[in-house]
């Protein structure tokens, strides 16, 4: 698929865009060695994260005061493609992007960001996986911290003459993360054909299957004053499983250098 940037494949943009606008690399990204994608998010300033069950799983995104429940009043997107299941009428976020797989993550916050679909009203997050490389590589990368959590990431991407494409597989879970224990995985697969120099064409494809104790019932004022109670699990017996299975196409025409038409069906 073309990599999707709002801003960030666009020279000296920073200095044009009506608004604020951010952008994380891939660098940045490795240098936190996130388990989530909330731990990246809250270095833009404005940006406002709430933790949920500690996971990242749901995220809530509140930009500039607004109220960051189930990142409503934020457009969130993956490579250009809305990640909520009804952008326009349900925004809520019930399942977000791997952080894991991405090489990059734009902030937009002001008025230019009504251009990319609805619910900016806060701004947008794009959240940009990687293009398949003109070389085969792949890497394997295991990751492990308290609590049992543990993240396994099996990526290959290789280029043969004209389409290139790449495959992830990420495994990722916990027993005991507070109070949250959950499973993930999460299959990726993007590829690239380029027909010529004007026209490209992406297809992705994303299957996501989790499995959690996450619930809405949490402690009462009675419980938070006599302390001790902060991961005290309520409602043992509660469990939330989340599918998502996408397919997305992204074809870009280009007229000339400073004119192209992006069409993106999913």
């Amino acid at each position: 698929m073309p990599q999707f940037g709002v801003i960030a494949n666009l020279d000296h943009i920073f200095s044009k865009v009506s608004g604020s606008v951010d952008f994380l690399d891939m660098a940045e990204i490795k240098n936190l060695h996130p388990i989530s994608g909330n731990e990246v998010l809250r270095r833009v300033a404005g940006v406002r994260v709430v933790d949920e069950e500690g996971a990242g799983m749901r995220v809530n995104i509140g930009i500039r005061g607004l109220d960051p429940d189930r990142s409503r009043p934020v457009l969130v997107l993956e490579d250009g493609v809305p990640v909520a299941l009804a952008p326009y009428g349900e925004p809520d976020m019930y399942y977000s992007p791997a952080i894991d797989r991405m090489a990059g993550v734009e902030i937009l916050k002001g008025s230019r960001q009504i251009l990319y679909g609805p619910q900016t009203i806060g701004g947008v997050v794009n959240y940009i996986t990687p293009n398949p490389p003109s070389e085969q590589e792949g890497a394997v990368r295991i990751q492990g911290d308290q609590g049992g959590f543990y993240s396994n990431l099996i990526n290959y991407r290789s280029t043969f003459g004209n389409p290139g494409f790449q495959v992830n597989l990420l495994n990722k879970g916990a027993k005991n993360i507070g109070p949250t224990e959950f499973k993930i995985t999460d299959i990726n697969s993007k590829s690239l054909f380029n027909f010529n120099e004007k026209s490209e064409l992406g297809l992705k494809l994303v299957l996501y299957n989790e499995s959690s104790n996450s619930t809405y019932i949490g402690i009462n004022q009675v419980m938070y004053d006599q302390g001790g109670n902060d991961f005290a699990r309520l409602a043992p017996d509660d469990q939330l499983d989340v599918q998502c299975y996408s397919v997305s196409f992204n074809h870009v025409y280009r007229f000339n250098p400073n004119v192209k038409l992006r069409t993106i069906p999913s």
